[in-house]
């Protein structure tokens, strides 16, 4: 398998996992087979992404199939059900913001000695915050409140995702992180929702 995007990135990292399945059809029938199921690929050190079992084509090279994968990976995934996802409510630290952001990805290819090609979709929305500071003090901490953390998340290959917000709002701690410019923000990934009363904590070093 290549890839080429990251959660919040331009490329996968060491450490991160993503699942992959593969789906037969059968056009006659209006069936499918899963020949594959949730197998973890993760990135070992040298930046290659690989397979914890050992994952083979059927044999048949003529029968198209479904490459379907997600991110980050979870042993709980089914690939038929919707799925409940609940992103960081500390993403403070970069480990707990990339894998907050769920994403989702799903070719059709034959069997083939090639490396199959997927582009990850990113399914929850990502808030960024620039903080205009007027104080001596750096800026230690911001949060974003009144967000919903939890949401149930229903992918198909053809339709767009549906989405179902679970549980309460919450408060999430932002990362730290800079633009593409180089200019320093604050970014967390929440649940798709509408933005009505969403409030902005922000501390200093001081705790002003």
């Amino acid at each position: 398998i290549a890839t080429f995007t990251k959660a919040t990135d331009t490329e996968f990292e060491y450490g991160d996992a993503v699942g992959v399945s593969i789906v037969v059809p059968d056009w006659e029938s209006h069936n499918a087979s899963l020949y594959a199921h949730n197998v973890r690929y993760s990135i070992w050190e040298d930046g290659t992404m690989n397979s914890d079992i050992p994952l083979y084509w059927y044999d048949d090279v003529n029968q198209s199939g479904y490459v379907m994968s997600y991110y980050p990976y979870s042993s709980s995934y089914r690939i038929n059900d919707a799925f409940e996802f609940t992103v960081s409510p500390d993403q403070y630290f970069y480990w707990n913001y990339t894998n907050s952001d769920l994403m989702f990805a799903c070719t059709a290819a034959k069997p083939t000695e090639d490396a199959v090609k997927l582009t990850y979709n990113h399914l929850l929305s990502k808030v960024v915050v620039y903080v205009d500071n007027k104080l001596d003090d750096a800026i230690s901490e911001v949060f974003i409140s009144d967000v919903y953390g939890t949401v149930k998340v229903d992918v198909d290959v053809d339709d767009p995702a549906e989405y179902t917000i679970l549980g309460d709002k919450d408060m999430i701690r932002m990362c730290p992180a800079t633009d593409a410019s180089g200019r320093s923000v604050w970014a967390a990934i929440t649940v798709p929702q509408a933005s009505v009363s969403h409030k902005l904590i922000v501390t200093t070093v001081s705790s002003r």
